[in-house]
């Protein structure tokens, strides 16, 4: 029997077309970033293993927000122990920067998502080869758009995510080349050089949305 739940996970962020990632070393302000997000209508978020307390952020937005239909994921995780930490915590997709075979084994353990980084048409394949639908194109600015078209001609039903570099003014490019939706960290939670506030990441999340929809017409 097919998990129905990972299916709808996958299926919502290409719906919506947006991780929003968060990252920061203030939890009270990665609490700030996700709600900011959540409520400026991006309702599929990353919190990156790399903040402290990551796992406390993934509970609390949870419990603020289980009202809201809303998807809460990790990211940045490179072994299986952060993975299971993870998705104990309350993670329902796994993004990593690397093609890591244990923390994809441990997502599929579990019944999860497991969105891993790749850099070339042998790592897409070798995703695949493991059982993941969609993989995380890092660093999507060192790569840029053409690597998703040139990856979609010989492996066209892999779905990707481009992540770092990606922005409100490019990401029509990184949707015409065929991505299945974008990460963005400091785009929507940086403000000239710092941590945003609330309001900050809300107006950005709403223009965000905007923009993909404007994209994607």
């Amino acid at each position: 029997m097919r998990n129905i739940r990972k299916i709808e996970v996958i299926k919502a962020i290409g719906q919506i077309g947006v991780v929003g990632i968060v990252r920061s070393c203030d939890y009270s302000k990665a609490i700030d970033m996700g709600n900011g997000m959540i409520n400026g209508g991006i309702r599929v978020l990353e919190i990156s293993m790399t903040s402290p307390d990551a796992l406390n952020v993934i509970k609390t937005l949870k419990q603020d927000n289980s009202d809201k239909d809303f998807v809460l994921g990790a990211g940045t995780v490179s072994d299986a122990a952060t993975a299971r930490m993870s998705i104990l915590a309350g993670a329902e997709f796994i993004v990593s920067h690397c093609l890591s075979v244990d923390v994809v084994k441990t997502c599929h353990r579990y019944g999860i998502p497991c969105s891993p980084g790749i850099q070339s048409v042998t790592e897409a394949v070798k995703a695949l080869e493991l059982g993941c639908d969609v993989v995380k194109i890092f660093p999507g600015n060192v790569l840029g758009p053409n690597f998703i078209k040139a990856v979609h001609g010989p492996v066209p039903h892999l779905e990707m995510i481009p992540v770092g570099g990606v922005s409100l003014e490019n990401l029509g490019n990184w949707f015409k080349a065929g991505a299945y939706a974008v990460g963005l960290g400091s785009a929507l939670t940086k403000k000239d050089g710092r941590d945003a506030d609330y309001e900050s990441v809300l107006e950005k999340s709403q223009a965000t949305l905007q923009a993909i929809r404007a994209a994607r017409e």
